[in-house]
Order: C-alpha cells, then sequence, then structure tokens
C-alpha cells in the first residue's frame, strides 16, 4: 500500500520514479505539483515538476548513473549544465494519458537544468508555469543564477522546451504561479 485511502476509494500508479521513458531518459525523484491539459484524442497531458536540489546524486536525475545519458541531449536544452560538469537535474517531464484506457501512453523530459521545481501553474495558452523554489546563485555547482520561472509547452509530441528564465516575474523563490 502506498496511500491509506477511506473504504470506497482507490488509486492507480501510473509512473515511478526510475521509469524509463519514451525518450530514452528516466523518470526524475521528487515529483511536485503538476497541471493537466487536453490531449489528443481523449487524452490527458500531465506535466509534472521535479523539486531535485543541486547537490542531487545523479541517480535521482533523468540521465542514470553518472549521467550517462546526458550526452544524448543538445546541450543548448539544459538550463544549467553545471559548474562543475554536473547538471542541475530539476525540471520537468510530461506524461499522455488515455483516460478511456487508463494506461500512459508515452512519458518524456520536458524541461531540464532547472532546480527544486516545486509548483507552478496553467495558463490559458496551454502551457505549464514551473517555478524554480530556490535562489542559487553562479557557483562551483551552478553555472547559471537559479529562482526563476519557466514556460513548458503542454504538448503530447516528446520535446525539450526552451529553457528561457521569465526574468520579468522576477528573481526568488517562487511557489506558484497564477494567470488572471
Amino acid at each position: 500500500t502506498i496511500l491509506d485511502l477511506p473504504n470506497g476509494f482507490s488509486y492507480k500508479i501510473v509512473s515511478r520514479t526510475g521509469d524509463l521513458m519514451k525518450d530514452g531518459f528516466y523518470v526524475p525523484e521528487l515529483p511536485d505539483d503538476m497541471g493537466t491539459f487536453p490531449g489528443p484524442e481523449g487524452s490527458t497531458i500531465l506535466v509534472r515538476n521535479h523539486e531535485v536540489n543541486f547537490k542531487a546524486l545523479d541517480r535521482q536525475g533523468a540521465f542514470g548513473a553518472g549521467n550517462a545519458l546526458l550526452k544524448k541531449l543538445d546541450p543548448s536544452l539544459i538550463y544549467d549544465a553545471g559548474g562543475s560538469g554536473y547538471p542541475c537535474l530539476g525540471g520537468t517531464t510530461t506524461v499522455v494519458y488515455d483516460t478511456r484506457n487508463q494506461q500512459v501512453l508515452r512519458q518524456f523530459l520536458s524541461l531540464t537544468g532547472t532546480l527544486r521545481n516545486c509548483a507552478g501553474g496553467p495558463t490559458p495558452w496551454n502551457s505549464w508555469i514551473t517555478c524554480e523554489e530556490t535562489t542559487v546563485s553562479i557557483s562551483d555547482y551552478c553555472a547559471e543564477n537559479h529562482g526563476y520561472n519557466f514556460e513548458v509547452p503542454a504538448t503530447a509530441q516528446p520535446k525539450l522546451a526552451t529553457p528561457v528564465p521569465l526574468k520579468a516575474m522576477g528573481r526568488f523563490n517562487h511557489e506558484a504561479i497564477a494567470v488572471h
């Protein structure tokens, strides 16, 4: 039993840390807040944060032991490749779920190189704003400043978002956003 639910309730685990995803990477540890969006043909797109910190062990990230899978990525798609050669391992993954047949169609890395992606919020234009809950600065561990929000498209096709910090939203410990 993973969850202790009241009588009459049930749950189904659809994804676990360490699962191999469609893009060849692994589901990172520490999933946190997430947003759902309508997908194609009755599916649901779920964009989820991973609250992995900057001193994380490589077993917590998407790239496997020793970050061996890192070489599969275009370096321009990693926000922070790290000050010591080890990338920041936070970010988001996307799950495309067939709600009719109750099964995962695919899951993939959708943002990488960020830190402590805690909460966020959906936008009316079908994207997820993920929030870094840290203000770690450039150091031996990090090649970039952190404490920003990033926009991740809610797409059913495996694709990494271009990691552009939304600097106009400020640099601080972000928890969540709302679009009004």
